[in-house]
């Protein structure tokens, strides 16, 4: 059976076993199948690490002044 266990998918995109099993719960994953030992495999909608976002509405500083 392809795809990740839960703990590979978690490792790879840098983020809790349990946060992995919160966003297939509230649907942002598609739900799980089980391998013939009994593991979760899911299917990540890609492979790409994920991408930081800037939550504060802030432009990004840089210690020491303007950069270039």
């Amino acid at each position: 059976m392809e795809g990740f266990r839960v703990a590979e998918l978690a490792e790879r995109a840098g983020i809790a076993p349990s946060t992995v099993r919160f966003y297939e719960r509230a649907g942002l994953l598609s739900p799980a199948r089980r391998a013939h030992n009994g593991y979760r495999m899911t299917q990540p909608p890609h492979t790409h690490p994920p991408t930081p976002r800037r939550t504060t509405g802030q432009e990004p500083r840089f210690p020491g002044g303007e950069v270039g």
